[in-house]
């Protein structure tokens, strides 16, 4: 299976999850050992959901491959290969790690992360005909800030 935007790899996996867990992961036909495929899938899975979040405000692929980039991708990864089986009970550890991953991807996608320190000010993306005025919502947001409405989001 071959991956277009592969933002972390088997190797840092393995620095984030034990390679026995991994095994544990992908071995549906008790080979002792990883099924690769399997973790690609799994990397893949993440690696566009990243992409998903990103493409409004960075041209895709996303390059150079940040170390912040990499430790989303591998905690999205890992999360990917534990939903995948129904038998194991996910960790703690990776739930919170999920939760944080997809916390900084929305702040990315807000602008209040930058992932590129290379870009300066990340612009969002639009064609001149669209239909969506990206400066009118963030004026809209903040007369909602401003008017003490700071619980609500647009």
């Amino acid at each position: 299976m071959e991956i277009m935007a592969a933002y972390t790899d088997l190797t840092t996996l393995k620095n984030y999850l034990p390679a026995e867990t991994i095994q544990q992961l992908t071995d549906d036909n008790n080979v002792d050992q990883i099924d690769v495929e399997k973790v690609n899938y799994a990397i893949k899975q993440a690696s566009d959901y990243i992409d998903m979040h990103c493409s409004g405000r960075y041209a895709l692929p996303l390059t150079p491959i940040t170390d912040s980039l990499r430790d989303i991708c591998t905690k999205l990864t890992a999360y990917y290969l534990y939903r995948r089986t129904l038998s194991l009970t996910l960790p703690e550890t990776i739930k919170v790690d999920y939760r944080e991953a997809c916390n900084s991807l929305q702040a990315i996608q807000q602008g209040r992360i930058n992932l590129m320190p290379e870009v300066q000010n990340p612009e969002f993306f639009a064609s001149s005909d669209s239909q969506y005025d990206v400066n009118n919502v963030v004026a809209s947001n903040l007369n909602v800030a401003t008017n003490g409405w700071n619980n609500y989001y647009i």
